[in-house]
Formats: structure tokens, sequence, C-alpha cells
């Protein structure tokens, strides 16, 4: 065989024969460092595309609720709670009457009129018959895809009923609207959704400069109530800001007084939510969703979206609102009479 053709065996056995070990290992590593480069992009733009989707739930919404005010010329109410107190500085129980959320009353203008009619407006709705029971569904326009709502219920004795055992279930979404500036159980300082209604005429502030709703989250826990649509408490479809001072609690020097509390609940507030449970407080917090049982009823809007929430005003249009918002600013967001103007560039 002549020294060419052998050469030429050697060469087609070489190739033959593919990469060295060390050369593997050195396309695995460049692989893997491609990877590592290009993963953080790909994590960034699939939570763009989740926190756009967010922000067009938060636009549907804040228009399902205008529709539904220009059909009967008055926002909806909180909830169907026990009447309202002669005394405006009475604290509601957010428990009380047939307790359907805001969110139920406007499900036929979010085309959802199947379900809304499975609800006995009649009864309190812990005590809905049939299984499943309506406010066990999970409704799609109610879900932010960066939180995972997805399949998570919140339990709990009937309200009002003999103890059986028995458990009513609850759908958890991720929109709560503003009912309060104070305590979600006080109807004297309004949001744009206060616990008996209101006419757009009563919004002082102006529709454009007056948050209507915004993000709140969920989490897997069977017995936190935070994120169920269809019961009118805080944390679950009302959020409640929690601005006042340590004295002028009730009177007309409500925002005068400078000796403020420091308990706001502005958006991702590392303040506790106040509901009725507060199963595994631990893991709450580790959660970034601290929680507490105390005499007063709060909760702040919350989301996964990094630096803060979108909120939607009274008049429809929709901002990304950052956590270090100032309080006062907030406060005069949700506030619907407070009479001080707000900087838009301040969000």
């Amino acid at each position: 065989m002549s020294r060419v053709r052998l050469n030429r065996s050697v060469q087609r056995l070489r190739f033959a024969q593919g990469f060295t070990l060390v050369e593997l290992l050195v396309v695995i590593a460049i692989i893997g460092v491609l990877v590592a480069l290009l993963l953080p992009a790909v994590q960034a733009a699939r939570e763009a595309a989740r926190r756009m989707q967010c922000t067009n739930n938060v636009k549907q919404l804040a228009i399902t609720v205008l529709n539904y005010e220009s059909a009967s010329k008055q926002l909806p109410a909180a909830g169907s709670f026990a009447p309202r107190p002669a005394d405006i500085t009475t604290k509601v129980e957010l428990r009380s009457g047939r307790n359907h959320s805001w969110v139920v009353t406007i499900l036929p203008y979010m085309e959802q009129q199947a379900l809304f009619n499975q609800f006995d407006l009649n009864t309190d709705i812990a005590r809905t018959l049939g299984n499943p029971q309506p406010q066990e569904s999970q409704v799609a326009a109610l879900l932010c895809p960066s939180d995972t709502a997805q399949g998570r219920v919140y339990e709990h004795f009937r309200i009002n009923a003999p103890d059986t055992g028995q458990r009513s279930r609850f759908s958890k979404g991720n929109y709560a609207a503003f009912n309060s500036v104070y305590h979600a159980d006080y109807f004297h300082r309004p949001g744009a959704i206060s616990l008996y209604g209101n006419r757009l005429r009563s919004i002082e502030d102006g529709t454009s400069s007056t948050l209507l709703l915004s993000e709140v989250r969920t989490r897997e826990d069977a017995e936190d109530q935070r994120g169920v649509w269809a019961l009118p408490w805080a944390g679950a479809s009302l959020i409640a800001h929690d601005m006042h001072s340590t004295t002028a609690l009730h009177d007309t020097e409500f925002f005068a007084d400078p000796s403020w509390t420091g308990l706001a609940r502005g958006p991702n507030s590392s303040n506790p939510d106040i509901g009725y449970d507060c199963p595994d407080p631990v893991d709450a917090l580790a959660d970034g969703m601290p929680c507490q049982v105390n005499t007063f009823i709060s909760a702040a809007p919350r989301s996964l979206h990094v630096g803060g929430i979108n909120a939607a005003f009274l008049d429809g249009h929709v901002t990304f609102i950052r956590d270090d918002i100032d309080d006062f600013v907030m406060t005069n967001l949700v506030y619907i009479r407070d009479g001080e103007p707000v900087d838009m560039t301040d969000l």
C-alpha cells in the first residue's frame, strides 16, 4: 500500500473515532454556559408575557365594573352584608348577610351568566347546596399566570350553621377591589368599591385618580382565605389600605393628625394581611405573604411581578404601581374624597 493511501486510511480512522473525552467535556461545558446565559433571558421573557396577561385581565375586569355601573347606575357594593349600621363608625361584620362578593354581582357582565345563575343570592353563600358548588368554579379571567392560583381552594366550616363537619369550598383568584383607605370592615372611609356601594358622583377626586382594583396573591393552604373571589373579605376580593393616625380614627381630622401608625398596606407590604384565619404564619412570611389574626381587618395588594403591582383606576386605565410608592400618595389614590391632587409620575 502506498504511503498516500496509508495516510488517508489513518485520517478516516481518526474521523470515525469521533471526539476525545476532553473535547466532549469542553463542548458540554460550553453548552452549559450558553444555557446559563440564556435562561434568565427566557425566564424574563416568560414573566413579561405573564405580566402582560395580568395587565389585560385587570383592564378587562375594570371595564366589566364600568359596564355594570352603566347598566345599574351605581358601582357594585363590596358584598351582600347585614343592613348598614346607623352609626358610620360602627364596624361591619364582613361575614354577615348573604356574603356574596362584588365579583359574584358582576359575573353576567363577564360572560359568566350561566355561572351566575347557579348562585342563590337569597341564601348565605356558605350554605350553597349542590356538588360542585358555584363558588368552586375557577374563572380564567380572574387568574394571573404569574401566581399559581389554578386549582387552589379555600375551605371552611359553614358560617352560622351547625357544626356538621362539612366544609364549604371556594376557588381562588388574583384580583381584588379597593374598598377602604382604613380597615376593610368600616365604611366611613371608602374606596371605589365600598361596603354598601357608591355612585360615580360620590367619587369626588375623579375617576382617573381613584384606584378601583388590583392584584392579590394566593397560597396553596386550604385554610388561607386570600384570593377567594366569591367572598367579600379582606385579602379575598377586597383590599383595605389601613392608613390612619394613632388618635384621629373617626373625626374630620383623620388626615390632618401627624401621628401615623406606619402600618399602611401598600403594594407587597411587609405589614401582615389581617384576616379571619392565618394558617402557618411562618410559611406565609417565607412566601412573602405575612398574615395575622386581629380585631381589625385589612389586606394589601400583592403580586409576584418584580417591583410592584398592576392596578386599574376607575376610568379603566391600568398602571404599574411600584412597591415603594409613598403611603400618602397611595392613600390619596384609594380614598374617594380626600381632595388631594396626585402626580401620576409618583407611581
